[in-house]
């Protein structure tokens, strides 16, 4: 009970995780989608998923993603070329270059144009009412 048969015929593919055409070299922002909720991904799945990333050399950056119904999309910069290396972990369930829109930076805002600080009232006059 328990364990896992191999079935003919049914061999994993990885591949079939990957979702969409990516480039065939170069570095990528890639969507990963793995399944685990928010308690789930934050207490264990994340730690195994990076531990299965860096036993094959690949750069873990965990610090932008987010979860939605049981599933935790996260950013990861990696190699088009390891994209089925990727794959082959178990939580994994689909991958795929991140959407141009999608890209999960932070937001980089102009600088405002400078201004006179206020004038604040004295503490001696009292409160406004």
């Amino acid at each position: 009970m328990g364990a896992i048969r191999h079935c003919p015929g049914r061999a994993y593919i990885p591949s079939s995780k990957i979702k969409g055409v990516l480039p065939e070299t170069g570095t990528f922002p890639l969507e990963i989608v793995l399944h685990a909720g928010e308690l789930e991904g934050e207490m264990a799945l994340l730690d195994q998923f990076g531990k299965f990333l860096e036993a094959r050399g690949i750069e873990r950056s965990f610090g932008r993603r987010f979860y939605a119904k049981g599933l935790c999309f996260l950013e990861l910069d990696a190699e088009s070329e390891r994209a089925e290396e990727i794959a082959v972990f178990s939580s994994v369930r689909a991958l795929r270059k991140m959407p141009e829109l999608r890209v999960l930076r932070p937001t980089i805002r102009s600088a405002g144009i400078p201004t006179a600080m206020p004038d604040l009232p004295d503490e001696a006059q009292g409160h406004l009412a």
